[in-house]
């Protein structure tokens, strides 16, 4: 008897689904949270390293300035712990795109993170890896492997195209320079179905200048790629400050001019502290010793 997979069609309008996943363990429980906007598209995020085992001002997986970042790794999760929080949301059946990021750096995670995704794109859901992103600060070389493993996208948190200030926002720069990272990545086929993106957060005063809309674009310019501009979201006890609406537009359009081309990522869940970045318990409960 020969089993047959039904493709789901939407009728019309559905409801896009943007659902955070986690790759490892963190001091808090697995945070799941679920963003709806009318689209013909469905995508769940996911991740799984529960909190960072380094001090990064900069979340790895999660290329955001973290409200949970400083709570301590506690593990990483397995593949089966990652697969299953896919099938923990009802709206799984209406899935159509999948990112890996989040509470940590995935290629922190490369054994479980490539098992789940063989499960996925191979033989478990049966998708084209191409429905998979995976997000990273560019982990060397975790990401050599990851490339050559499997074809799904790739997306790289950039944030500054200079040495000193990338390493001011994320320490890892000291062991992974974004140069040779990128170096890395020219080296691989982007022209077809597969994609690499480069995520780069506005803050005011600290990297929205001409200069580093001028260095993005040598760094860049000749490459198929696209950049992604994404509004700080604001969070307590940080001294960062997001850039202006106008002033991501007009960073926007310089990189465009030059060739580059650029996107204003969409914000969702900021108004229940839920957007990228800023998960996190208000309060950390202490009982018997145990964190909860």
């Amino acid at each position: 008897m020969t089993a047959t997979r039904k493709r789901f069609k939407p009728a019309g309008l559905i409801m896009t689904v943007i659902f955070t996943i986690v790759c490892a363990v963190y001091m808090y429980p697995i945070i799941l949270v679920l963003f709806n906007s009318l689209k013909t598209e469905t995508s769940i995020t996911t991740g799984g390293i529960f909190n960072l085992p380094d001090a990064d001002t900069f979340a790895g997986g999660a290329n955001y300035v973290d409200a949970i970042n400083s709570k301590g790794f506690l593990q990483s999760l397995s593949s089966t712990e990652i697969i299953n929080q896919i099938f923990s949301v009802s709206e799984n059946t209406r899935l159509s795109n999948l990112v890996f990021m989040g509470m940590g750096e995935p290629l922190d995670n490369l054994d479980n993170l490539l098992k789940s995704i063989e499960i996925i794109a191979a033989w478990g859901l049966a998708w084209s890896p191409t429905r998979v992103t995976v997000s990273t600060i560019g982990v060397l070389p975790a990401l050599k492997r990851f490339l050559d493993e499997n074809k799904c996208h790739l997306a790289v948190s950039l944030h500054s195209p200079f040495d000193a200030e990338r390493r001011a926002l994320m320490p890892m720069q000291k062991a992974y320079p974004i140069e040779e990272t990128v170096e890395l990545i020219r080296r691989y086929d982007w022209t077809g179905q597969r994609r690499v993106s480069f995520e780069y957060i506005m803050f005011a005063g600290v990297n929205d200048t001409p200069r580093h809309a001028a260095a993005l674009a040598k760094m860049l310019g000749d490459f198929e790629c696209r950049i992604n501009l994404i509004r700080f979201h604001q969070i307590p006890d940080s001294t960062l400050r997001g850039s202006s609406m106008p002033t991501i537009e007009r960073f926007k359009e310089m990189l465009l001019q030059k060739g580059v081309n650029t996107t204003i990522r969409a914000s969702r869940g900021e108004d229940i502290l839920a957007a990228c970045g800023m998960l996190s318990t208000k309060k950390l409960a202490v009982n018997g010793g145990s964190r909860q």
